[in-house]
């Protein structure tokens, strides 16, 4: 009984924890998503960000951590002396 019990407890932690990780991976995605979003918005309205921002080379891989980042496909990853002005949606 207490082996069944036991194993109960195991199988709904391994549940919850898996479902967290989804939760989380969603989330990072959404935040992600709107941080691109400011950033694009600012580099369209905000010359002077433009400015500081152009001449350097974006890696959502280093800003966000090596781990792969959320989502299907890196947006800012860009070939090197690429403009940020010329990256894809």
């Amino acid at each position: 009984m207490r082996a069944a019990a036991k194993g109960e407890v195991s199988q709904s932690l391994l549940m919850l924890i898996e479902k967290s990780l989804t939760r989380m991976v969603e989330y990072g995605t959404k935040k992600q998503h709107e941080l691109a979003a400011l950033i694009r918005a600012s580099l369209d309205q905000d010359d002077e960000f433009l400015k500081v921002v152009s001449p350097h080379i974006f890696s959502e891989e280093q800003f966000f951590g090596f781990a792969h980042p959320p989502g299907s496909a890196s947006r800012f990853s860009l070939p090197k002396g690429t403009p940020l002005s010329k990256a894809p949606d």
